[in-house]
Parts: structure tokens; C-alpha cells; sequence
């Protein structure tokens, strides 16, 4: 069961690292579409 732990850990730092950087992605590629 300690797989399914680290399955579910791993998921959510990748959530949250996903929720953070999205809008730093999506800004750099609007101003890099804006040139």
C-alpha cells in the first residue's frame, strides 16, 4: 500500500507545481506570440 502513498504524493505535487506554473507558461507564450 506504501506504492499507492507515493502514487498519491507524487500526484499532488504535480498538481500543485502544474497550478502554479500554468500561468507563468501561458504568460510567457501570450507575449511571445504578441512579438
Amino acid at each position: 500500500m506504501r506504492a499507492v502513498v507515493r502514487i498519491v504524493s507524487w500526484f499532488y505535487a504535480i498538481a500543485i507545481y502544474g497550478f502554479i506554473f500554468l500561468p507563468v507558461v501561458v504568460l510567457v507564450l501570450f507575449s511571445l506570440q504578441a512579438t
